[in-house]
């Protein structure tokens, strides 16, 4: 786990920047891409699909 945490740093970063950004208005797909960038991101990292 420590490996997906050191090395999706940056798409974590981003996809939380975006998601504090629009927290006032979020919505269902605001930050959909961001998300599956570091949901895609943290399964190669840990070498499974959740």
């Amino acid at each position: 786990m420590s490996k997906a945490t050191a090395t999706c740093a940056p798409v974590a970063k981003a996809y939380g920047a975006c998601v504090a950004s629009s927290y006032e208005d979020i919505s269902k797909g605001v930050c959909s891409s961001e998300f599956e960038a570091f949901k895609n991101c943290v399964t190669n990292a840990m070498g499974r699909k959740w």
